[in-house]
């Protein structure tokens, strides 16, 4: 009778312990053992500290789908304290490069750690570069944090465009025990919200487009101000090359030369508009991507 009990119990006991896995995994992966900060990062990108004053949608929209995650703290933090933040086993942010940041009096403290695998074994390099150069910049806009966030996007894209970093697009995966609760959470809120979302929704749409537009707007002025900053330090080093040539390099040289100045003060001016929309923006802008491009030639015949 008392084994028959037993083996009646077994199944029970099973479906028992099944459930403790499933609602310790469920607890792990939804990180229940997360602090603020891990936690807000296991489902975006950036992270600010109360204490830092941000546009943190803004934040979120600079950084988009980056393999990215840049940390906020308390101004005034100290590198231990970042270090601290950037290393250890960060499973919420798997696959991505971390900068912790922190406001001093006239630059950012900062400290950055790579969380794709292998970066400190066999892309220890790739790794080393990634974390210098990716806050490069970034302290001349210690009071202007959004701009300093899109000095870090510029660094990574270019990181990625090297092949420093891995291209592609983080993704973040809602863990098991988080859909059970967004889903009652949804089927709430679709049921209670449905009537006032059909009322607004057309005039939801009109106002995130025109949001949109001015994000997108903002972002081709900086993409086209950092592309005519860098074609104006190409033409001083061109400039400077001139006074060693010899005379038979010089006049083909000159003509070339000229060529691309005229260019550029007249692109100038167009860019100086403050009625840039975004197409006019992105197309200046590769203008004066081309004449860069037409200065390193320039540079390689000078130095031949």
């Amino acid at each position: 009778m008392t084994r028959r009990t037993f083996v009646a119990k077994r199944p029970i006991l099973l479906i028992a312990l099944l459930c403790l896995v499933v609602l310790g995994w469920s607890a792990w992966t939804g990180g229940l053992f997360d602090d603020e900060v891990e936690s807000h990062v296991r489902a975006s990108s950036f992270y600010a500290a109360p204490e830092v004053d941000v546009d943190r949608e803004a934040a979120e929209r600079i950084i988009g789908d980056r393999k990215l995650v840049v940390i906020m703290l308390e101004p005034g933090a100290d590198k231990d304290v970042l270090d601290a933040r950037c290393d250890g086993d960060w499973n919420a942010a798997a696959n991505t490069l971390m900068l912790v940041l922190s406001q001093h009096d006239d630059e950012y403290e900062n400290w950055a750690c790579s969380h794709f695998p292998g970066a400190y074994d066999e892309n220890l390099g790739k790794s080393f570069a990634a974390e210098n150069m990716i806050a490069r910049g970034i302290d001349q806009f210690v009071d202007r944090p959004l701009d300093a966030l899109k000095v870090v996007v510029v660094n990574y894209d270019l990181l990625v465009g090297s092949g420093v970093l891995p291209d592609g697009s983080r993704e973040i995966n809602a863990p098991i025990g988080r859909y059970v609760i967004a889903g009652a959470t949804l089927l709430a809120v679709v049921v209670g919200t449905t009537a006032a979302y059909v009322g607004a929704r057309r005039a939801g749409r009109a106002a995130a487009r025109r949001a949109a537009q001015r994000e997108a707007t903002g972002d081709a002025r900086s993409r086209l101000s950092a592309a005519a900053a860098h074609l104006a330090q190409q033409i001083i080093d061109l400039d400077r090359l001139y006074d060693g040539m010899l005379p038979s390099q010089r006049r083909k040289f000159e003509s070339r030369y000229r060529s691309v100045a005229a260019r550029y003060t007249r692109l100038g001016e167009r860019a100086g508009r403050s009625d840039l929309d975004e197409r006019e923006a992105n197309q200046l802008t590769a203008q004066f991507e081309e004449l860069s491009r037409r200065c390193r030639e320039l540079e390689r015949t000078a130095t031949r």
